[in-house]
């Protein structure tokens, strides 16, 4: 991971670029290694001072944050590091029994060096800063404890669509320490001080840019596939597979579990269907990849159900990696399934933002499987809609995991 550039909530923290710069200008005795090449990536000027570039920290009305550098990243700790654990437990005789793998999250821990032409300067930086990565001041820290975005680059980008390709996301993500000053470098110009901090990320994966796949318009129009009725909610039992003594009845087969179904599934019998395809290009890189769709209403619409298919399983039946069956999705709305932080949205036609997790369920009112798709296979999704609604557009985009 390139650890020349980072930004937290859409603020930038660390632009190596940005601080040599205005270290070269305002401190020109202190020698700092690095070249001036990240700016074009950026899109931005070439950098000069903080005034004329509008640094992230500087306002106009307070001169002294003109005379804060910025920040110039040290070393960077966690980005590249596997978060997988598994818990082992000893028997009392031999051997141990083994957890199943998860990921824990993760904890990337940022080392920086902050320049300022003098203390009061500093402060005014070092303010700034805590102000940013606390949300305590003027940013909008999360209510909903869903953390915010740090972004970076896995490599140094050259060119803006070198940096689209580079760009990598980590979320849910929020400050656990610091930032504190660690030491203050003596030094006859200028203040130089050794800043940490250190986020941890809720999800524990690095993500790409979005990549858009497909807009589908969800209608009932003659060029829909009518697929039958697919009753998934009558899949394979988990005790079919017992092995019963008939010569001793002290052992029986578990009952199963009663299925209860909520009041608002239908027994739907045919659906209107679209499909789009997520490509190679997307998915023969390794890791693994996620969905991210917005399904747009004019009017309400009942019952829209998608699903995941890996290329030669066909697209009928229950073999799919992921499903996701949404009872109801009000007028001039747009619901958001995100795959990469695990939660579903509705934005309402007066702009506010609702969970909307409870308008999710998979076949016959069990819980939906969030898809994982990857493994270098061509994945089909099907958009189904009940027939008689108005319609819906989906909007079909993919990020990988990294």
């Amino acid at each position: 991971m390139y650890h020349g550039y980072l930004t937290f909530n859409g603020v930038e923290i660390l632009n190596a670029s940005r601080a040599a710069a205005y270290v070269r200008s305002g401190l020109p005795k202190v020698e700092i290694k690095c070249d001036d090449k990240l700016a074009p990536a950026l899109g931005h000027a070439p950098y000069l001072t903080p005034a004329r570039d509008k640094a992230p920290w500087y306002q106009g009305a307070r001169s002294a944050t003109g005379r804060f550098y910025g920040l110039f990243p040290g070393k960077i700790e966690g980005t590249e590091d596997s978060t997988r654990d598994v818990d082992v437990t000893e028997k009392t005789g031999s051997g141990a029994v083994i957890s199943a793998p998860r990921h824990t999250s993760r904890d990337i821990r940022v080392v920086a060096t902050a320049f300022a032409a003098d203390e009061e300067a500093m402060m005014e930086g070092l303010a700034w800063l805590r102000d940013v990565l606390t949300g305590e001041g003027c940013s909008e820290a999360d209510a909903g404890c869903m953390g915010r975005t740090l972004r970076m680059f896995a490599f140094k980008p050259a060119t803006k669509i070198a940096a689209y390709n580079a760009q990598r996301e980590f979320y849910t993500v929020e400050v656990i320490e610091g930032p504190k000053v660690r030491k203050k470098h003596p030094s006859p110009i200028g203040k130089i001080w050794e800043i940490e901090f250190t986020f941890t990320a809720g999800v524990p994966w690095a993500f790409t840019s979005r990549a858009a796949v497909s807009t589908l318009a969800l209608d009932t129009g003659s060029n829909f596939q009518d697929p039958a009725g697919e009753n998934c909610g009558l899949m394979a039992d988990p005790y079919d597979d017992f092995v019963g003594d008939p010569y001793f009845g002290g052992i029986a087969r578990p009952p199963k579990a009663p299925t209860i179904l909520p009041p608002n599934i239908l027994d739907i019998n045919s659906w209107r269907r679209k499909t789009a395809t997520i490509p190679l290009s997307q998915t023969q890189r390794w890791g693994r990849v996620v969905p991210y769709i917005n399904i747009l209403t004019e009017n309400a619409v009942q019952f829209v159900r998608l699903r995941f298919y890996r290329q030669g399983h066909g697209l009928e039946g229950c073999d799919f990696d992921g499903e996701f069956l949404v009872s109801y999705i009000p007028a001039t709305a747009v619901l958001t399934l995100d795959a990469i932080r695990r939660r579903a949205t509705l934005k309402l036609s007066n702009g506010k933002i609702v969970p909307a997790g409870h308008l999710l369920f998979g076949s016959d009112g069990r819980p939906f499987l969030w898809p994982t798709l990857g493994c270098q296979y061509t994945y089909t999704m099907t958009a189904d809609i009940m027939p008689g609604q108005p319609g819906a557009v989906v909007v079909l985009e993919t990020s990988t995991r990294e």
